[in-house]
């Protein structure tokens, strides 16, 4: 078992069966946890959130892992802000209409 303390976040690997890592805020409650994939995206969340920043280019889920590591409630609406704003962006359709 992988185990890694980074400040108040605890990064706990699996065992051998490539299931990946929970990131734990032990500042936050029980909700402040987030289960990613691979070690170089847990520490990039941790970077991001430790410093505020948002995750512009980042998927959906790795936006929301960055939402419930985080016990900054502002950083956390703008987060949420864009995401909202990247769900209805959606494409516009062009109807060509038959002439008459």
């Amino acid at each position: 078992m992988y185990k890694e303390q980074i400040d108040e976040f605890l990064i706990i690997g699996y065992d051998n069966r490539k299931k990946g890592y929970v990131v734990i805020n032990t500042k936050g409650e029980y909700g402040n946890h987030a289960h990613l994939r691979n070690l170089g995206a847990c520490r990039k969340a941790i970077e991001l959130v430790k410093a505020k920043k948002i995750p512009r280019k980042a998927s959906t889920y790795f936006k929301r892992c960055c939402i419930r590591l985080s016990i900054d409630l502002e950083y956390r609406k703008k987060i949420e802000e864009l995401i909202k704003v990247k769900q209805n962006k959606g494409k516009q359709r062009y109807y060509n209409r038959k002439p008459r």
